[in-house]
């Protein structure tokens, strides 16, 4: 189930085709029913692109939010995002509502990891989770552009 918010018409049907194609080059159904809640949001800092909230609400649906100052920035953005849900659709990534957050096993505090993370750019990019999201985000982004003939929201 995808539920896409603040979008126009437009937007709805582009990120639906960018949404249905991330999930089958991810293979994210093979974890079960895929439950997105993606935000078109016009309030975001301008260098993001996207911002994926990475622990699963009560019904198991997972939150992205999606730069709309930047439509050029919009599909790296949400590919970005979309290797985070796989890492926590497939149990790499665990972040409860409370208690220390894991990477494959491995205990962080999130809130310490994310202060350091927005003031250290070489620490950011060395974080596992980051390494490969960074590395799969633009032929991603490619591939799903190339099928779906849409690169800009």
């Amino acid at each position: 189930m995808i539920y896409i918010e603040g979008a126009t018409p437009r937007q709805e049907v582009t990120l639906t085709k960018w949404l249905d194609t991330l999930i089958e080059l991810l293979d994210l159904k093979k974890y079960g029913e895929v439950r997105l809640h993606v935000r078109v949001n016009f309030d975001m800092p301008k260098k993001a692109g996207a911002l994926m909230h990475p622990f699963k609400l009560p019904d198991g649906t997972i939150s992205v939010e999606l730069n709309a100052k930047h439509p050029d920035k919009a599909l790296p953005g949400l590919s970005h995002e979309m290797v985070h849900v796989a890492q926590v659709l497939r149990g790499d990534q665990v972040v409860p509502p409370r208690g220390p957050s894991y990477w494959k096993g491995q205990p962080y505090n999130l809130g310490a990891v994310t202060q350091k993370a927005s003031r250290d750019e070489k620490f950011y990019m060395g974080l596992p989770w980051e390494k490969e999201a960074h590395e799969k985000m633009y032929n991603l982004a490619t591939a799903v552009a190339t099928r779906t003939g849409e690169w800009r929201l």
